[in-house]
């Protein structure tokens, strides 16, 4: 999914747009969606700044510290 600027001032106004958008409203959004994978969707966070990436690790695949 990708949500554009629009008319938002900067970046900054757009930033704190999308902080102020409920992911539960995106959620809805994905569900209205006609598409066979929906059910696999997740939408972790609504930043312009930090990409967030939801993985699974064994725990093998993490190095000691």
């Amino acid at each position: 999914m990708f949500i554009g600027r629009g008319e938002a001032r900067d970046a900054a106004h757009f930033e704190r747009k999308l902080l102020r958008h409920p992911q539960a409203q995106s959620s809805h959004a994905v569900e209205a969606m006609d598409f066979s994978e929906k059910r696999l969707t997740y939408i972790p966070s609504l930043s312009s700044n930090t990409l967030i990436y939801k993985g699974m690790l064994s725990a093998d695949q993490i190095e000691s510290m």
